[in-house]
């Protein structure tokens, strides 16, 4: 009997000593060792060359990746206390990436003769800018740059800060530019990089471009137009409107303001009843504005439309006036068209056939089927301010 009493008070002891080293586990924390992740390594990745319409000007701003972080997470664990677990052994880190071959060749530029080009010019109304021109313009999320691949044999990228200096695509049949207006004195500088030669999806060639413009601002000359950059077309140029199939065009564009700005996004198209005329009198000059800014009001606006048809799904308005800045003094005509919904925004996209406005100004006897096409070119005027915009330009002249 004491015997038994004995062993009972022995196991109670033994259990009441389990559960103090139990409650002793239960309130212990366990820290595990962060195991390394593939987050840590870099993937690289040759970027496409970037493109600019000089002037006539399209590039893609390269971004720097940010490190990603390895986040650890405190783990409180109420498992009983065991043995360490071994930490696994780290994964090495490749000691070096290997860059990839670029494919692209560079090939110089072929010195041909100079190309003339009109000097695009487009009036505002004489106002102050506002303050909703001011300050720096968003990129509305909505705009998609469509997918394009580098030509491979495209010249290299050229920066273009000269007055009227151009880069010549002669393979493409295309001519970008860094152009000066001559219509005023002004402060400031334009630079039009031309970036590169790309393939759209549908097989298109466009060119890539940026205009960097830092113009002060004057207000004796705020409405003079001080220098443009754009993309032209030099192939099956001064052939007759009747003898053209069609003119597909595209333009997808973004602009970044760092100050008051004024200046557009459009494309400009010069005919004539000669071949090879784009300075006289007897020209016609057609603007249709995608984006524009800082008050800028087209020629003429104050007699308000002269016609709203549609075109490619959507509705434009007409203007029309005589630009006494050209020809001498003489004056061109100048038919300005714009989107009846009003801007479509610092940055956007823009596709159709050219030769279907043509013929609504035939329509409207603005111009025959017996006018030449001797100019067709995109991209932006600038009159002052800080800005930056990035262009891809497609266009070409296809004859019947």
């Amino acid at each position: 009997m004491h015997s038994f009493l004995k062993i009972a008070l022995v196991g109670l002891l033994v259990a009441a000593t389990d559960a103090r080293r139990c409650k002793h586990r239960h309130s212990h924390h366990s820290f595990p060792t962060a195991l390394p992740t593939n987050a840590s390594l870099t993937a690289v990745s040759p970027e496409n060359p970037t493109v600019g319409l000089p002037s006539s000007s399209a590039d893609a701003v390269p971004t720097t990746p940010s490190t990603p972080e390895v986040v650890t997470t405190v783990v409180e664990s109420s498992a009983p206390s065991e043995p360490a677990v071994e930490e696994p052994t780290p994964v090495p880190e490749p000691t070096s990436v290997q860059e990839p071959t670029s494919v692209r060749e560079t090939t110089t530029v072929r010195e041909t003769t100079p190309v003339q080009e009109p000097t695009p010019t487009s009036a505002t109304s004489a106002t102050e800018p506002s303050s909703s021109s001011a300050a720096v313009e968003a990129t509305p999320p909505s705009a998609v740059v469509p997918a394009s691949t580098p030509v491979i044999n495209a010249p290299a990228s050229a920066d273009m800060c000269a007055e009227n200096q151009k880069t010549l695509l002669d393979d493409w049949g295309l001519l970008v530019s860094n152009g000066r207006v001559v219509e005023s004195s002004v402060e400031g500088t334009v630079c039009t990089t031309y970036n590169d030669v790309v393939t759209l999806a549908e097989g298109k060639v466009a060119v890539k471009f940026t205009a960097d413009a830092n113009i002060v601002f004057d207000d004796a000359t705020m409405n003079d137009n001080k220098f443009y950059s754009n993309v032209a077309v030099t192939k099956n140029v001064d052939e007759k409107l009747g003898d053209i199939a069609s003119i597909p065009s595209s333009y997808t564009w973004s602009r970044t303001n760092t100050s008051d700005f004024r200046g557009n996004v459009c494309l400009d198209l010069v005919l004539a009843p000669e071949a090879h005329d784009w300075t006289s009198a007897a020209t016609k000059e057609f603007q249709m504005w995608l984006h524009w800014q800082g008050d800028q009001q087209p020629l003429a606006w104050y007699d308000g439309t002269k016609a709203t048809f549609n075109l490619w799904g959507q509705s434009w308005d007409m203007y029309q006036g005589v630009n006494y800045n050209l020809a001498g003094g003489e004056g061109v005509e100048l038919t300005t068209i714009l989107p009846t919904a009003g801007n479509m925004g610092a940055s956007g996209t823009w596709s159709g056939d050219l030769k279907d406005w043509l013929v609504e100004m035939v329509n409207q006897g603005v111009v025959t089927n017996d006018y030449y096409v001797n100019v067709a070119n995109a991209g932006t005027e600038q009159f002052y301010g800080d800005s930056i915009l990035e262009s891809m330009v497609s266009m070409e002249i296809i004859l019947n």
